[in-house]
Protein backbone atom coordinates (compact mmCIF):
# COMPACT_ATOMS: atom_id res chain seq x y z
CA UNK A 1 0.00 0.00 0.00
CA UNK A 2 1.57 3.69 -0.89
CA UNK A 3 0.24 7.07 -0.93
CA UNK A 4 0.45 8.91 -3.67
CA UNK A 5 2.05 12.77 -3.41
CA UNK A 6 0.04 14.70 -1.57
CA UNK A 7 -0.26 18.47 -1.40
CA UNK A 8 1.39 19.92 2.19
CA UNK A 9 -1.02 21.78 4.73
CA UNK A 10 -0.58 25.37 4.82
CA UNK A 11 -1.06 25.65 8.14
CA UNK A 12 2.07 23.46 9.05
CA UNK A 13 4.44 26.63 8.72
CA UNK A 14 8.00 26.20 9.73
CA UNK A 15 8.01 22.77 9.39
CA UNK A 16 9.91 21.61 5.86
CA UNK A 17 7.42 20.23 3.09
CA UNK A 18 8.64 16.50 2.90
CA UNK A 19 8.46 16.34 6.88
CA UNK A 20 4.71 17.86 6.85
CA UNK A 21 4.26 15.60 3.73
CA UNK A 22 5.54 12.48 6.14
CA UNK A 23 3.68 13.83 9.34
CA UNK A 24 0.20 13.77 7.38
CA UNK A 25 0.86 10.66 5.86
CA UNK A 26 1.41 9.02 9.69
CA UNK A 27 -1.43 11.09 11.00
CA UNK A 28 -4.18 9.04 8.24
CA UNK A 29 -2.23 5.54 8.66
CA UNK A 30 -2.60 6.12 12.18
CA UNK A 31 -6.02 6.32 12.35
CA UNK A 32 -6.57 3.12 9.47
CA UNK A 33 -4.39 1.15 11.63
CA UNK A 34 -6.75 2.06 14.82
CA UNK A 35 -8.57 -1.64 16.31
CA UNK A 36 -12.23 0.01 15.74
CA UNK A 37 -14.58 -0.49 13.05
CA UNK A 38 -14.44 1.96 9.58
CA UNK A 39 -17.16 3.83 11.77
CA UNK A 40 -14.80 4.23 15.61
CA UNK A 41 -15.69 6.76 17.57
CA UNK A 42 -13.82 10.39 16.63
CA UNK A 43 -10.23 11.20 18.43
CA UNK A 44 -8.82 14.66 19.10
CA UNK A 45 -5.44 15.16 19.89
CA UNK A 46 -3.11 18.02 20.70
CA UNK A 47 0.61 17.70 19.12
CA UNK A 48 3.60 19.82 19.12
CA UNK A 49 5.97 20.18 16.41
CA UNK A 50 8.83 21.57 14.78
CA UNK A 51 10.85 21.51 11.56
CA UNK A 52 12.22 17.98 12.72
CA UNK A 53 9.21 15.73 14.27
CA UNK A 54 6.09 15.80 15.74
CA UNK A 55 4.80 14.63 19.08
CA UNK A 56 1.70 13.77 20.87
CA UNK A 57 0.73 15.47 24.05
CA UNK A 58 -2.87 14.55 24.89
CA UNK A 59 -5.60 12.87 23.14
CA UNK A 60 -9.45 12.64 23.96
CA UNK A 61 -11.81 10.06 22.42
CA UNK A 62 -15.54 10.03 22.37
CA UNK A 63 -18.29 8.28 21.21
CA UNK A 64 -19.73 9.08 18.11
CA UNK A 65 -23.46 10.12 19.30
CA UNK A 66 -22.21 12.31 22.28
CA UNK A 67 -19.37 14.08 20.06
CA UNK A 68 -21.96 15.26 18.01
CA UNK A 69 -24.76 16.76 20.63
CA UNK A 70 -21.10 18.69 22.15
CA UNK A 71 -21.84 22.43 22.35
CA UNK A 72 -19.45 25.78 21.90
CA UNK A 73 -18.80 25.59 25.22
CA UNK A 74 -18.17 22.38 25.95
CA UNK A 75 -15.69 21.61 22.45
CA UNK A 76 -13.77 24.82 24.45
CA UNK A 77 -13.34 23.09 27.40
CA UNK A 78 -12.02 19.65 26.12
CA UNK A 79 -9.49 22.26 23.56
CA UNK A 80 -8.76 23.68 26.61
CA UNK A 81 -7.77 20.76 28.94
CA UNK A 82 -5.92 18.81 26.03
CA UNK A 83 -3.83 22.43 25.68
CA UNK A 84 -2.99 22.31 29.42
CA UNK A 85 -1.14 19.19 28.45
CA UNK A 86 1.42 21.32 26.35
CA UNK A 87 4.44 21.64 28.30
CA UNK A 88 5.63 25.53 29.27
CA UNK A 89 8.80 25.19 28.33
CA UNK A 90 8.56 23.84 24.45
CA UNK A 91 7.87 27.43 23.51
CA UNK A 92 9.85 26.80 20.36
CA UNK A 93 7.63 23.90 19.28
CA UNK A 94 4.03 25.25 17.73
CA UNK A 95 0.75 23.36 18.68
CA UNK A 96 -1.43 21.41 16.29
CA UNK A 97 -5.17 20.31 16.62
CA UNK A 98 -6.00 16.87 15.05
CA UNK A 99 -8.90 15.92 14.99
CA UNK A 100 -9.47 12.40 13.53
CA UNK A 101 -13.48 11.10 12.61
CA UNK A 102 -15.07 8.51 9.31
CA UNK A 103 -15.92 10.16 6.13
CA UNK A 104 -14.32 12.24 3.53
CA UNK A 105 -12.00 14.82 4.02
CA UNK A 106 -13.90 17.48 3.47
CA UNK A 107 -15.09 20.28 5.62
CA UNK A 108 -18.21 19.96 8.03
CA UNK A 109 -20.14 21.58 10.57
CA UNK A 110 -18.29 19.56 13.46
CA UNK A 111 -15.03 20.19 12.25
CA UNK A 112 -15.57 24.05 11.64
CA UNK A 113 -16.77 24.07 15.66
CA UNK A 114 -13.51 21.90 16.67
CA UNK A 115 -11.57 25.10 14.78
CA UNK A 116 -13.32 27.69 16.04
CA UNK A 117 -12.72 26.03 19.63
CA UNK A 118 -9.28 25.79 18.39
CA UNK A 119 -8.76 29.26 17.27
CA UNK A 120 -10.23 30.56 20.46
CA UNK A 121 -7.62 28.80 22.48
CA UNK A 122 -5.10 30.12 20.20
CA UNK A 123 -6.17 33.28 20.54
CA UNK A 124 -6.22 34.12 16.85
CA UNK A 125 -2.72 33.04 16.32
CA UNK A 126 -1.84 30.43 13.65
CA UNK A 127 -2.55 27.11 14.93
CA UNK A 128 -2.37 24.10 12.88
CA UNK A 129 -5.55 21.80 12.72
CA UNK A 130 -6.17 19.03 10.56
CA UNK A 131 -9.11 16.89 9.98
CA UNK A 132 -7.51 13.45 9.37
CA UNK A 133 -9.95 10.70 7.79
CA UNK A 134 -9.10 6.86 6.52
CA UNK A 135 -9.38 8.33 3.21
CA UNK A 136 -7.28 11.38 3.50
CA UNK A 137 -7.22 14.58 5.74
CA UNK A 138 -7.64 18.35 5.22
CA UNK A 139 -6.06 21.64 6.62
CA UNK A 140 -8.03 24.26 8.31
CA UNK A 141 -8.39 26.81 7.10
CA UNK A 142 -6.92 26.87 3.97
CA UNK A 143 -8.82 23.86 2.83
CA UNK A 144 -5.74 22.14 0.95
CA UNK A 145 -7.26 18.34 1.42
CA UNK A 146 -4.69 15.37 0.85
CA UNK A 147 -6.64 11.85 -0.27
CA UNK A 148 -5.16 8.72 0.53
CA UNK A 149 -4.83 6.30 -2.52
CA UNK A 150 -4.13 2.65 -2.42
CA UNK A 151 -2.33 1.57 -5.32
CA UNK A 152 -1.70 -2.01 -5.88
CA UNK A 153 0.98 -4.09 -7.47
CA UNK A 154 0.15 -5.43 -10.84
CA UNK A 155 1.04 -8.96 -9.86
CA UNK A 156 -1.34 -8.39 -6.91
CA UNK A 157 -4.50 -7.15 -9.30
CA UNK A 158 -8.00 -9.09 -9.50
CA UNK A 159 -8.09 -10.15 -13.03
CA UNK A 160 -10.89 -11.95 -13.76
CA UNK A 161 -9.76 -15.20 -16.36
CA UNK A 162 -12.90 -17.49 -16.44
CA UNK A 163 -15.88 -17.59 -18.12
CA UNK A 164 -19.31 -17.12 -18.53
CA UNK A 165 -21.47 -19.90 -17.92
CA UNK A 166 -25.52 -20.03 -19.14
CA UNK A 167 -28.38 -18.99 -16.64
CA UNK A 168 -30.93 -21.50 -17.18
CA UNK A 169 -33.87 -20.42 -16.56
CA UNK A 170 -36.36 -22.56 -14.51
Amino acid sequence: MTLRPSPVPESLAGMPPAAAARLVAGLVDRWVRRAVPPDGDPRLSVWTYDAARASLAGQWTSPARAARRLDGWMRADVVERLAAALRPGEGHRAPMLVWERTGRPEARKADLAWYAAWRAWSRGEPAAFLVVTRAGWMSLPDGTVGRRQVRRPASQSQVWTGSLECIRSR
